[in-house]
């Protein structure tokens, strides 16, 4: 079995001030016997974000894509002791860069230190500049560390960046689960937070 602990952890996005300001494009599902949909309309009269002319609200312009779930995994290949997740991507369809900062990590289930002891989310920023690769840690030593604007990655315009997360299981948990091959959901959410970088 490849997948021992795995993660089902939403990406969210911080609460702005005003509802409208950020833009982040999600899909929606209309299965029957629903035959109807509703979809927020934002308008912007007066001001062309395309145009790189000055906006009201700087948070104008912002305007990301990015998964609404991710999953990582421990892996066979070491007995489960390390934890990984394939990469995902965050589009920058703005016309400014966007800092891109974790402002929180959270979980539900109360024991997630008798699981995973360390836990890392990881900008690969291989398309920029690798120097400048950053990681924030959200579990230390089986605690959670609520994170609070870590920068993670800075986005040029019109550009993606990607992340990955990693870690290490709980030692203990470890050895119990080499005896009793014990398999362990944990559901979490990780929150990012967009800012745009203007001159």
């Amino acid at each position: 079995m490849n997948k021992l602990i795995t993660l089902g952890l939403s990406v969210a996005t911080v609460a702005m001030l005003s509802a409208v300001t950020l833009t982040v494009k999600a899909n929606q599902t209309i299965v029957g016997p629903t035959n109807t949909a509703d979809i927020t309309v934002k308008g912007q009269i007066g001001f062309d974000p395309g145009e790189g002319g000055e906006t009201i609200d700087p948070e104008d312009w912002i305007k990301v894509k990015l998964p609404t779930a991710v999953v990582f995994s421990s892996t066979a290949g070491d007995n489960h002791e390390s934890i990984k997740s394939a990469e995902y991507a965050i589009q920058n369809l703005s016309v400014k860069s966007v800092d891109v900062t974790v402002s929180d990590y959270d979980s539900n289930e109360s024991e997630i230190g008798s699981y995973i002891s360390d836990l890392w989310v990881k900008s690969t920023n291989e398309s920029t500049n690798p120097s400048n690769n950053t990681e924030v840690q959200v579990i230390a030593d089986g605690t959670l560390t609520h994170p609070e604007d870590e920068l993670l990655v800075s986005i040029p315009p019109k550009f993606e960046e990607k992340f990955v997360i990693f870690g290490n299981t709980d030692k203990d948990w470890h050895a119990g689960f080499l005896q009793s091959n014990t398999y362990k959901e944990i559901d979490s959410s990780l929150k990012l937070k967009f800012t745009p970088v203007l001159p």
